[in-house]
C-alpha cells in the first residue's frame, strides 16, 4: 500500500512545485549575477557551474560551499556576506538537515530572511536520503510564503535518471555533477 502512495505523493509534489514557482524565470529582468551557498552537492557542481552560468549569460560572483554544510551554517554565512553584487542566490542545502525535517521550514525561512529580498533558486532534494519527501514538502510550503523563492526540481531529474546518483544514493557521479550544473544554469533562464 505505501509503495503506491509514495509515487502519488511525489507526483502531487511535482505539480505543486511547478505551480508555486513565480510565473517568470529567475533571471528575467536582472543582470544574472549569481551567488552560491551549498553542501557537498554544491562542492561537486562548483567545477563546471561557472562555465554553465557563462553559457546562459550569467556570472558567479561568490561561492560558499562545504561538505556537510547544514542550512543553519549557510544562513550564518549569508548574514555576513554582502549581497549587493548579486541578483540571484543559488542554494544547495537541506541534505544535511534530514534528521530535523520537522524544523526545515523554519530553517528555510531563516535563510530567506538572510537573503534580504534577493531572488533565491533552491535545489530540492533528490536521491534516496531519509525524509526527502518531508524536506521537499517544507521547501514547497516555503515557496508559498516567499515570492522570491524558486524551486529547481532536482528530485525530478534524479528520479528520471537514477544513474546520475553515486552508490550512496545522495551524491552524484561526475556526469551527474556536470548535468546538475547545466540544469541549474538552464533553470535560471527558463524557470
Amino acid at each position: 500500500m505505501s509503495h503506491r502512495i509514495l509515487p502519488l505523493t511525489f507526483l502531487t509534489l511535482l505539480v505543486f512545485v511547478a505551480a508555486c514557482n513565480p510565473a517568470y524565470p529567475p533571471a528575467e529582468g536582472v543582470e544574472c549575477r549569481v551567488g552560491v551557498v551549498g553542501d557537498s552537492l554544491g562542492v561537486g557542481t562548483s567545477a563546471t557551474l561557472p562555465e554553465e552560468l557563462d553559457r546562459v549569460g550569467c556570472s558567479r560572483e561568490f561561492s560558499h560551499v562545504r561538505v556537510s554544510m547544514p542550512t543553519a551554517e549557510g544562513t550564518a554565512i549569508l548574514k555576513d556576506q554582502s549581497l549587493e553584487d548579486i541578483d540571484i542566490l543559488v542554494v544547495s542545502l537541506g541534505t544535511n538537515d534530514y534528521y530535523r525535517a520537522d524544523r526545515f521550514g523554519d530553517l528555510i525561512d531563516q535563510l530567506m530572511t538572510a537573503a534580504r529580498g534577493k531572488r533565491v533558486v533552491w535545489n530540492n532534494i533528490g536521491g534516496t536520503i531519509a525524509n526527502r519527501i518531508d524536506l521537499n514538502n517544507a521547501l514547497t510550503g516555503a515557496s508559498l510564503r516567499w515570492d522570491e523563492l524558486w524551486i529547481h526540481d532536482w528530485a525530478a531529474v534524479t528520479d528520471a535518471q537514477p544513474e546520475l546518483l553515486a552508490a550512496d544514493g545522495i551524491h552524484l557521479t561526475q556526469d551527474g555533477y556536470t548535468i546538475r550544473a547545466a540544469s541549474i544554469a538552464d533553470f535560471l533562464r527558463s524557470g
